[in-house]
């Protein structure tokens, strides 16, 4: 299976992060470079996971930040662990 290359998950990113709000220390090239390897599912589940994240905290959260990505990275990391041990 071809994986995409870090200019097109950027692009996955900005097509899934297109309508929500991020905060400026939100880094979208630096989240591509860490989902090497990831299919454009994983990156879509990992924004809609932060999004999650951000509405836990505070249901009336004006954006998402990278606190809230890097949580979501931690959890998807964590089922990706616990589904690979399966």
């Amino acid at each position: 299976m071809h994986q995409p290359s870090k200019r097109t998950r950027l692009q996955v990113l900005d097509v899934h992060t297109r309508g929500m709000p991020l905060h400026d220390d939100v880094d979208l090239g630096s989240l591509a470079a860490t989902c090497n390897g990831w299919s454009g599912a994983e990156m879509a589940e990992l924004c809609r996971a932060a999004a999650m994240e951000a509405l836990r905290g505070d249901i009336l959260a004006p954006k998402v930040e990278r606190a809230h990505f890097e949580a979501a990275l931690a959890s998807n990391i964590r089922r990706a662990r616990s589904t690979v041990s399966e």
